[in-house]
């Protein structure tokens, strides 16, 4: 049962609430949480999800969404092969509930999550840690006006904790021998945190990731365009093994796509690609990434759209040369713009101007400041 009560906590800029947990004692790779509590829709709101599952099989949680949006993994712990202790984020801007949806590589005999919304916050952590020491211990810094987050999971127990540094949320027990906790606090500085349980306990493990305030840092776009001018000498033309965008320390796409629309609301794009190696490989995280069809030529362009809502201001880009191709087809003289409704037909900044890329070596990456 929730410990924690449901009138919030505030700091400076930015907002959260403890809204809801659930466990599952029902063996399988993949758990949904129906209707889960996800508090008031808004434009900024992020759902945390803090995630334990154990026992079973060997393998981790591939995959968390939320009312259908794919989150991002911000810390992982664990003791042993079998125990996951995660905290995952996702944006969701409408709703009260939502299914949360927990996805893993193989079975797994019990799975519990704790759900928070936050509002106002940046768009990825500010600290991460994680501890698999017995009691679980470690430090988070937690920024002037934002908010720390902490999960805790044993096996082979009933015990309850006992947080210390931060303000208890949940306590419940998972499956009969398993217990789940989550925490949070708005208290800035970088104290050690651990979560102490009553009893001897067995792969326990603990997660911990904060957030600042959000601060924009300039003008945001929906979509980025890569348009390539000149490669190396290769006929193919566009040739990219990933292409990813920064606000910060937040790279974009947040998630790793796997078609050209999925996870909604990410959508690829490109003036032209050959078959099996199509627009979203190049932002699914494989540096085998897009390339165009033998003999396409330049110019060529490669698109992301962050979805509506999702804009973001970049601060910096990479490419990675593609690891199919030579390095002749890699991009010597290209350009990053941004745009807010797509057209690309003349309303759109250009972003960053490159000239002169020569002598990529496989799989290299090169960064560029914006």
């Amino acid at each position: 049962m929730p410990l924690f009560n449901r009138r919030g906590a505030t700091a400076t800029g930015l907002t959260y609430n403890f809204e809801d947990s659930a466990v599952s004692a029902s063996a399988g790779s993949v758990f949904t949480f129906s209707s889960a509590a996800i508090g008031t829709a808004a434009t900024d709101r992020q759902v945390i999800v803090g995630v334990g599952s154990i026992a079973g099989t060997v393998g981790t949680i591939s995959g968390v969404t939320v009312g259908g949006i794919a989150a991002v993994q911000a810390v992982h712990s664990g003791e042993g092969s079998m125990s996951n202790v995660d905290i995952w984020a996702a944006p969701v801007p409408s709703g009260t509930s939502a299914d949360v949806i927990i996805t893993h590589g193989s079975s797994k005999s019990r799975c519990g999550i704790g759900v928070w919304s936050m509002y106002g916050a940046a768009a990825c952590p500010f600290d991460t840690a994680g501890s698999i020491t017995d009691p679980p211990s470690a430090a988070l810094t937690i920024p002037t006006g934002g908010v720390g987050f902490g999960y805790c999971q044993t096996y082979g127990s009933t015990a309850t904790y006992t947080w210390t540094n931060l303000t208890e949320a949940f306590d419940e027990t998972v499956g009969g021998n398993g217990t789940h906790t989550g925490a949070s606090s708005d208290v800035d500085g970088t104290p050690t945190i651990t979560c102490t349980p009553s009893s001897t306990t067995s792969e326990e493990g603990m997660a911990l990731a904060s957030w600042a305030p959000f601060s924009p840092p300039g003008t945001a776009y929906r979509y980025f365009r890569l348009n390539i001018t000149a490669n190396n000498g290769h006929a193919r033309g566009g040739s990219i093994g990933e292409l990813e965008i920064f606000a910060n320390t937040c790279e974009f796409p947040a998630a790793n796509m796997s078609s050209n629309t999925a996870p909604s609301p990410l959508v690829a794009s490109a003036s032209n690609s050959e078959v099996g190696n199509i627009e979203y490989k190049a932002f699914n995280g494989s540096a085998s990434g897009w390339y165009t069809q033998t003999s396409a030529g330049v110019p060529q362009w490669l698109q992301i759209d962050l979805g509506s809502g999702n804009g973001i201001a970049p601060t910096s880009f990479s490419i990675t040369e593609n690891s199919e191709n030579p390095s002749t087809a890699a991009p010597k003289d290209f350009t990053l713009s941004g745009s807010d409704d797509g057209n690309f037909s003349g309303e759109e900044t250009v972003l960053k101007t490159v000239t002169g890329q020569t002598s990529w070596s496989d799989q290299e990456v090169r960064t560029y400041t914006i």
